[in-house]
């Protein structure tokens, strides 16, 4: 149980890195294809809606939204049984 928590602990404190990076860079990409600001924005602030929109989807089609506590990585260390 301690594993899986720290795991976690080290995968939330890496996406509170990588999240706001990808989020700028895909901002400079579209204010470099647009040339605005304000269009780059207007097409950014559509992020939480189509969150939203998914979550909503997940619940009415009753598919659960969950995470497995084991990383890909370890997966693949894993010896098929």
């Amino acid at each position: 149980m301690g594993g899986e928590f720290e795991n976690q602990q080290r995968a939330m404190s890496r996406l509170r890195l990588i999240v706001p990076i990808s989020v700028f860079l895909i901002f400079l990409l579209l204010f470099n294809a647009f040339g605005s600001v304000k269009s780059a924005l207007l097409i950014l602030s559509n992020i939480p809606l189509g969150v939203v929109g998914g979550v909503l989807a997940l619940l009415v089609t009753h598919i659960p939204l969950s995470v497995s506590a084991r990383s890909a990585s370890s997966r693949c260390l894993d010896k098929p049984s």
